[in-house]
């Protein structure tokens, strides 16, 4: 038989694939309610403090007038996010209105989140068991797509970001030992996470435990564990 029969599609290629169609399943799904309301109050406090923002207040001045006036509330939210959301915003901007912008980064924010959060899953079903198990698992993501409710369109609030960011950090932690610079990697997205919220914090700290726990076993480990502080 042919080499080219028995050759393998590239598995990047594949997550692209899956990320798209469960993309466009999404968009199907809830494209004209993007236009009608948002879907949460976080979603809507978010917007606000966008706004704010892009409005001329302080990037430390988390305060919102708004919320519990007339004394205001001071969010605890990162800025990344609205950095991130303004970044997007921009973006579209250039090619339509502000109003149409604003919707499109709303409906896309999410959506983009959704690809690495896909690929990391992905990732760390391959270090477990194969290809053969990765593959499964991009299937499995397929047919999920009930299950993706902080990645819909119109989800703008950080519990998207912190799902990516955690999922990247188990998959750099469970790669660590088989490439170099996945403890730094695993590092950098730990304190990434931490700075977007604490939410994640008990599967953040399993990932330390584990490059603590290998040090302790194999002092060969060292050099693993001191990426992780670094980054």
């Amino acid at each position: 038989m042919p080499d080219n029969l028995l050759r393998q599609p590239n598995f990047a290629a594949l997550v692209a694939l899956v990320w798209l169609l469960v993309a466009l399943a999404l968009l199907l799904q809830h494209w004209g309610h993007t236009a009608e309301t948002l879907f949460d109050t976080d979603d809507a406090m978010r917007l606000a403090q966008l706004r704010a923002w892009l409005g001329g207040q302080g990037w430390f001045d988390l305060h919102q007038a708004r919320m519990a006036p007339p004394e205001g509330y001071d969010t605890h939210w990162s800025r990344l996010i609205d950095a991130g959301l303004a970044g997007l915003l921009f973006l579209f901007g250039l090619f339509t209105d502000a109003t149409s912008a604003e919707r499109l980064m709303r409906v896309w924010w999410p959506l983009l989140w959704l690809l690495p959060t896909i690929a990391g899953m992905a990732a760390i079903a391959w270090r477990i068991a194969g290809r053969e198990a990765a593959t499964v698992a991009l299937l499995l993501a397929l047919v999920g797509v009930p299950g993706y409710q902080q990645f819909i369109p119109g989800r703008i609030d950080h519990h998207n970001v912190q799902i990516t960011l955690t999922m990247l950090t188990l998959a750099a932690t469970v790669w660590s030992d088989r490439v170099r610079w996945g403890a730094m990697a695993a590092g950098l997205l730990t304190g990434a996470a931490l700075a977007i919220g604490f939410e994640a914090v008990p599967y953040l700290a399993a990932c330390g435990a584990v490059f603590a726990l290998r040090y302790v076993l194999d002092r060969e480990n060292a050099a693993d564990l001191v990426s992780y502080g670094c980054g």
